[in-house]
């Protein structure tokens, strides 16, 4: 994640160079990048949270301090699995995403993929 950051981050400071001192390029990517690296960065939380749900397999609480681990809408949201880079690709270049929006979660483009959105079963 973070190298893909980095990536992403100096390919934007590429283009605002470029273009800010009269070169070829006249195309504002600054948007469907800064979308990319916010997918990117949601698909870290989305994954911890999975992760953290599975460590605390048994327990919902925190022992600690008592409270729950993740919130209803964490718990929504978590990965159980790793997607493959097909479908992380796929999420990151969703043309309709990258474009013109909105912004949604990996889970959901999984359950769009797989068509659990529309069978009612949530199994990302």
């Amino acid at each position: 994640m973070f190298l893909e950051s980095v990536l992403h981050l100096n390919y934007l400071y590429w283009a605002y160079y470029t273009t800010d001192f009269g070169t070829s390029h006249d195309a504002d990517v600054s948007g469907p990048q800064c979308i990319v690296l916010c997918k990117c960065v949601s698909f870290a939380f989305d994954y911890y949270d999975g992760w953290r749900l599975r460590r605390a397999m048994n327990s919902t609480k925190d022992p600690a301090t008592d409270k729950p681990i993740l919130s209803n809408d964490q718990v929504a949201r978590q990965l159980s699995r790793l997607p493959n880079p097909i479908e992380y690709a796929g999420y990151c270049l969703f043309p309709i995403g990258l474009m013109v929006g909105p912004y949604f979660t990996i889970r959901h483009y999984l359950t769009f993929t797989n068509r659990s959105l529309y069978l009612g079963t949530n199994s990302a």
